[in-house]
């Protein structure tokens, strides 16, 4: 588990470092090409936030020098702690967490924030999607659904934010964001 944490850490470290990455001008048009292919040929990536015991959060983010599609995640996975019902937040196409396109709000399944029943520890074990807005406070809410493709734009952020969790663990969790490429 530990060296499977390692790797995944170290992709994600190099991924965004290179997906950041901007393109200078000494760089040969072929260059910038070739960049752009190994970025193409990615079919995901994956976001993950924490909380820490003193309720410090966590945002993990990603953005990319080129317009891409991505799908709406069903749910976030809990890899440390308990979601409890609490809420998780994913913003698209965002300068901050309250500069944004739209956001989509995910709820652990548990029915209190922390449980102690083993079906609900269980149920608290994702953040499932809920529904998107256009504004913060839960407002505005728009249609879109797990699986739908948006266009998220060049250097613009997808940010991952838990809001809450079992107050009694430090909790991590992650999402997968699908990449579709035109």
């Amino acid at each position: 588990m530990i060296i499977k944490r390692i790797i995944l850490s170290s992709l994600m470290l190099l991924l965004a470092t290179s997906c950041g990455k901007g393109f200078s001008d000494s760089q040969s048009a072929d260059s910038q090409i070739n960049d752009i292919s190994t970025l193409q040929s990615s079919a995901s990536y994956t976001l993950s936030s924490k909380i820490r015991l003193d309720s410090t959060r966590l945002l993990d983010s990603r953005s990319y020098p080129i317009d891409h599609g991505v799908r709406i995640p069903a749910s976030i996975n809990v890899q440390e702690g308990n979601a409890g019902n609490s809420s998780a937040i994913i913003y698209f196409n965002a300068r901050s967490t309250v500069d944004f396109s739209f956001y989509c709000r995910y709820v652990g399944g548990a029915n209190t924030n922390s449980p102690v029943l083993p079906d609900q520890i269980e149920k608290g074990l994702s953040y499932d999607f809920d529904e998107c807005f256009t504004r913060i406070n839960n407002q505005d809410p728009i249609n879109y659904v797990p699986g739908e493709e948006l266009i998220q734009y060049k250097e613009n952020f997808v940010i991952l934010e838990l809001l809450g969790a079992d107050s009694r663990f430090k909790a991590e969790a992650s999402a997968e964001l699908e990449l579709v490429w035109h």
